[in-house]
């Protein structure tokens, strides 16, 4: 069963790296998808340029008049995407030709709400961190209470899965990956885990947020945590096992 997808891009002043993002995407295998850039108030040419792919390619751009960060972009992203399932790809990355076929074939299970895949550092060359859950563990358990975070690049998820849950806390603009991996996994949905690499991450880009100190990264991280667990109390949702 074919599923369309939404390949949703945030982006601030990446016009640098935008091309070589969007000829990944449209090289895929992979050809019930459209691509939707989330322009975050970029003054250099980012919006300009993704607006130039429109009479070719199946691509829409959303621009925000200033720059409201990563998470909120990723929200109205989510928000306006037409697909059911949605993949976000950083706009100074780059996804292989496999990658939507890759990641689609894991919601053939109409239960899988979220996946997630492996990666090349752009640094060396090698796998990145990613990987399965910890035997035994749910993702939601993982990433609350095991110090675990490996199911970054490259994300895959169902959109009604998120609108139905809890919503990214737009004013944690940090770990934003992190936080849509936890709210989703919140709702107690099916996960997987696909050993496959499908993404090339750009790494040590001077003026990403990754870029700008681990700790402030950990420091999103607790927040996070604590705010989710809050959200679950106010609406009386247990937490999944």
């Amino acid at each position: 069963m074919n599923s369309h997808c939404t390949v949703l891009i945030p982006a601030f002043n990446t016009q640098q790296y935008l091309t070589e993002c969007l000829q990944s995407i449209f090289r895929q295998s992979y050809t019930d998808f459209d691509v939707l850039v989330i322009d975050d108030g970029s003054t250099d040419g980012t919006r300009e340029l993704a607006e130039s792919f429109i009479t070719q390619y199946p691509i829409s751009v959303i621009s925000l008049p200033k720059n409201k960060g990563v998470t909120y972009a990723t929200h109205i992203g989510i928000q306006a995407a037409r697909g059911p399932i949605i993949t976000i790809v950083d706009s100074d990355d780059i996804i292989y030709k496999h990658s939507l076929a890759t990641g689609l074939r894991a919601f053939r299970d109409p239960e899988v709400g979220f996946a997630w895949s492996r990666f090349n550092k752009s640094t060396t060359g090698r796998i990145g961190w990613t990987k399965d859950t910890p035997a035994g563990k749910s993702l939601y358990r993982a990433l609350m209470y095991e110090n675990w975070w490996c199911a970054s690049h490259q994300r895959f998820f169902r959109k009604s899965t998120y609108m139905e849950g809890i919503h990214l806390n737009t004013e944690i603009d940090r770990s934003s990956d992190f936080q849509l991996a936890l709210l989703i996994a919140s709702s107690g949905c099916k996960t997987t885990y696909m050993p496959e690499v499908t993404y090339w991450y750009r790494m040590k880009r001077k003026g990403s947020l990754t870029s700008q100190g681990a700790s402030k990264q950990k420091q999103a991280v607790v927040s996070i945590k604590r705010w989710v667990k809050r959200q679950l109390t106010k609406r009386g949702i247990n937490e999944p096992s």
